[in-house]
């Protein structure tokens, strides 16, 4: 049965064209879409994900694994678009990538689905660096210095002491999900937009029709706007 918590509808838009599904990074609930959803043009509604361990749903135990978050992802996103039965995009921002590209492929050929948006996509060398039993060890100051070091999460957590102590446990349950992982499924057959750029193994895994370098730094917690802007341009298309 599908958690009601699991979905955040920051701005309902009744007449949008569009909805997108927004997937976090490592640690983030599905506020951090907030500033997107009321930014976007009024074709589009951001419908963000909310995973376990989390905002309102803290007191449920977060996945173990991508393939567990995955399909509760494709599941909430598959049920809920039956309902509106409207064209939809996908959007992973970093660590979220992973797990949007393991949902998508387990909805399969979902006749939904028009494109996918990735977000400071994981390269390969960062997806290497993740060693979860080493990263679950560190002490507080360590891990906020690793996190830093590999840009795997927005400056405003680790800048911030209280933000980052309160999204600690959470980001240390993230990496340890991910740890590892490895997309191994079929190439996703629609269009994919890429901000800022692809490193090859997801260009192998997807449909890249557009890398967007002109949003610099993290697009989702650091330009909102512009990248609402972005999101705008990408539904708007599909109705062309």
């Amino acid at each position: 049965m599908t958690d009601i918590r699991a979905l955040h509808k920051p701005v309902s838009r009744p007449d949008a064209t569009t909805i997108a599904y927004g997937i976090g990074h490592a640690g983030a609930g599905a506020s951090v879409w907030n500033p997107v959803a009321e930014s976007v043009g009024e074709s589009v509604e951001i419908r963000a994900l909310r995973l376990p361990a989390r905002e309102n749903r803290i007191t449920t135990p977060a996945h173990p694994s991508v393939d567990q978050a995955a399909a509760e992802i494709a599941r909430v996103v598959t049920d809920d678009a039956k309902e509106h039965g409207k064209p939809a995009l996908v959007i992973g921002s970093c660590s979220g990538v992973l797990l949007a590209l393991a949902a998508l492929d387990i909805m399969g050929d979902a006749p939904f689905v028009r494109a996918s948006v990735f977000l400071r996509p994981p390269t390969e060398e960062q997806m290497g660096h993740t060693d979860a039993a080493r990263v679950t060890s560190l002490d507080l100051p360590s891990l906020n210095e690793w996190l830093r070091k590999h840009q795997l999460t927005p400056a405003a957590v680790l800048d911030n002491d209280t933000m980052f102590k309160f999204f600690e446990p959470v980001v240390r349950a993230d990496f340890a999900m991910v740890h590892g992982y490895r997309y191994r499924g079929r190439v996703l057959p629609y269009p994919t937009y890429v901000i800022p750029t692809a490193d090859a193994w997801l260009t192998a895994a997807t449909n890249v029709v557009r890398e967007d370098a002109g949003i610099a730094g993290d697009p989702l917690t650091e330009h909102p706007h512009e990248l609402a802007g972005a999101i705008t341009e990408i539904a708007e298309a599909l109705h062309d």
